[in-house]
């Protein structure tokens, strides 16, 4: 039915969020100098954290158009510490070659925050009496804030350092187009398979600053180096979507229900762009690596028609 109307919508979330960028130490096998080639990189690993979406729009009475504006607010906060006493770690940020000492202890953590709005043009489309399609034209517009943080405590004997810390962040905001289509697949008794995919490129400021400090054998804290950057940028966002939703009429058919729960993805390209230094090296090379930031999870979404 064709019959217009306002709709709102509700998600609850548990996602993780990750960014292989933030590797924060080389955890080493052996003490022997001639062996320290031998180790692994230390990653932070994700924690799962709630957020939600909420969203209002309106069925037009013309040819099953609707217009829709939603709002996407997330956090997700990871840390954890780890120990070897036997052989120890070598910090990362900035590149090390052990020379401010091999540290038995570190604490990592990172932070992400996102703040996103998509507003929808989009039109029904049933391809056969089970099949619909919805393709819709938009913009997004928003801001992610990244922060890393790592903490490298009691050095070895004959370290240079009894601790070394360091901070980082990666702030970006931007805008631009964003289109998709949502595709249902109608099975029996109100139940369907549902599937999203949406693309956008938007056009941004990137804040980067990044911070190194130490504290020496006799207690001196040192502020050993501060980058900073800020930089347009143009972004790419890829978002998908699968899942299983339910929906109903009632009230003689003058209110419409549906809930879903499905698995969804978003991919961001090139959210790392910390500078990059040696401890022996003043100047920061060119930003390397460029990692995407990923963010996946739980989608539960409602939605009342009127």
């Amino acid at each position: 039915m064709n019959c217009g109307g306002f709709f709102v919508t509700a998600d609850f979330l548990y996602w993780r969020a990750e960014n292989h960028g933030f590797s924060y130490a080389y955890e080493l096998e052996t003490t022997d100098p001639v062996g320290q080639n031998s180790g692994h990189v230390v990653r932070v690993n994700p924690d799962w954290d709630p957020a939600f979406r909420v969203g209002a729009g309106w069925n037009t009475n013309y040819d099953f158009w609707d217009v829709y504006f939603n709002y996407t607010w997330y956090r997700n906060n990871s840390s954890e510490t780890r120990t070897n006493t036997t052989n120890g770690f070598i910090p990362l940020w900035p590149v090390d070659s052990g020379s401010t000492g091999v540290f038995d202890t570190v604490h990592a953590k990172t932070r992400f925050m996102l703040n996103i709005g998509d507003m929808e043009l989009g039109r029904m489309i049933y391809l056969t009496k089970s099949v619909a399609i919805r393709p819709h034209w938009g913009v997004r517009g928003g801001t992610i804030h990244q922060k890393f943080n790592s903490t490298f405590s009691s050095a070895f004997v004959g370290g240079l350092f009894s601790e070394q810390s360091f901070s980082g962040k990666n702030n970006y905001w931007g805008v631009g187009p964003r289109a998709g289509v949502n595709g249902e697949m109608h099975l029996n008794q109100g139940f369907s398979i549902l599937g999203k995919a949406a693309a956008a490129l938007l056009y941004g400021k990137n804040d980067v600053r990044a911070f190194t400090d130490h504290v020496d054998l006799v207690g001196v804290s040192t502020l050993e180096r501060h980058y900073k950057d800020d930089f347009y940028q143009l972004v790419p966002n890829l978002q998908l979507l699968l899942g299983v939703q339910w929906q109903t009429c009632f009230w003689c058919e003058k209110m419409f229900f549906k809930m879903s729960a499905a698995w969804e993805t978003n991919f961001w390209w090139d959210q790392f762009n910390l500078p990059y230094s040696m401890s022996s090296v003043v100047a920061p090379f060119p930003t390397v690596g460029n990692q995407p930031l990923t963010m996946e999870g739980l989608t539960v979404n409602f939605e009342w028609d009127f």
